[in-house]
């Protein structure tokens, strides 16, 4: 089915430019109303905004050439359309680096009761 497809497409897409884009969070759900996927780019923490949207510019020309016009509906920040709660949301994380140094020493792991155990012979 087209909407299953189109949905696959989104999320390998989606998974692909979250890892390429730290911090950017993409949410998406069909909308029956419309008949197609609304898309919701949330680009607040993209460093590179010019090969970002080249990159989305890409992916949408590309759904538009395959789907025409069941192709998925994107826009930054639920400027066009409000999603609805349940929406799908893929997130990219951003690496983090350490404030301090942490150290974990564990000690005593194991406590041994010796009533526990009966070593008859």
């Amino acid at each position: 089915m087209k909407i299953e497809e189109i949905r696959n497409r989104l999320v390998e897409w989606a998974n692909r430019i979250t890892s390429e884009y730290p911090g950017l969070k993409v949410r998406f759900e069909y909308n029956t109303t419309r008949c197609v996927y609304l898309v919701s780019l949330c680009t607040d923490v993209i460093a590179d905004m010019e090969s970002f949207s080249r990159d989305v510019m890409s992916f949408e020309d590309e759904m538009e050439d395959i789907y025409g016009c069941n192709a998925p509906l994107l826009c930054d920040n639920e400027e066009l359309f409000q999603l609805s709660s349940g929406a799908e949301t893929i997130v990219g994380f951003t690496e983090m680096s350490p404030v301090g140094e942490w150290r974990l020493q564990i000690e005593n792991l194991f406590t041994v009761n010796p009533e526990c155990y009966n070593l008859a012979a």
